[in-house]
């Protein structure tokens, strides 16, 4: 029988993204980083923010509202500069990101794979461009509705996206993948139940925060 080689009947390994980790090996803790800033800047604001700002009640765009009473508005915000740039912030790290990261699923062997990395990529760099738009406008700036487009579409496409790379995906760890599948449900029906303003007495806060 003539001599085969194991090499061919091996599935293919997913490349890693090289270019990037040898070139640029600062731009994954960067990202990482900005992710972080984007939590760590809804504290930083909250703490003088007029009236008291409760993470049950209020909702993150009450940190970014750049009006202050009165007679503007019945809430301030004096550092909202801080909370829009980090919610911008966080937008381009997930535009960035999912290139970079869609360029490591983009060689897989299987086509359903390989379909299913550009649909979620896709979905998670529009997500990222949903949170630049929230960030840009303000809710008392919601200029033609951005801020509103934006928050659906960082909310809607983010999780959606977290759905189809769990469901799809094989280059990635069990633990991962559960993870992604179990919590992207639930977050997807907490931004369903902000459309219809279903809070079942939790808080808009607390919904607005399960559904990122």
């Amino acid at each position: 029988m003539p001599a085969t080689n194991d090499s061919e009947h091996r599935p293919r390994q997913i490349r890693h993204i090289w270019f990037f980790a040898a070139r640029y090996d600062w731009m994954g803790p960067a990202i990482i980083l900005l992710s972080i800033c984007y939590f760590a800047a809804q504290v930083l604001v909250a703490r003088v923010f007029r009236p008291h700002y409760s993470f049950i009640s209020n909702v993150i765009s009450d940190l970014g509202n750049t009006a202050c009473p009165p007679p503007h508005s019945n809430i301030c915000s004096p550092r909202h500069v801080w909370m829009n740039i980090a919610i911008v912030m966080l937008g381009l790290a997930m535009i960035v990101g999912s290139v970079l990261i869609f360029s490591e699923f983009s060689l897989a062997e299987h086509s359903r794979e390989r379909r299913a990395a550009v649909a979620g990529f896709w979905c998670l760099a529009l997500g990222g461009a949903g949170a630049v738009l929230v960030g840009l406008f303000p809710e008392n700036v919601n200029t033609d509705h951005l801020h509103t487009v934006g928050t659906a579409m960082a909310i809607g496409f983010g999780q959606l996206a977290i759905l189809i790379l769990g469901l799809l995906l094989r280059g990635i760890d069990n633990w991962i993948r559960w993870f992604m599948l179990v919590t992207s449900p639930i977050v997807l029906l907490a931004g369903i139940c902000i459309v219809f303003r279903l809070h079942f007495g939790i808080g808009d806060g607390a919904i607005e925060r399960l559904a990122q």
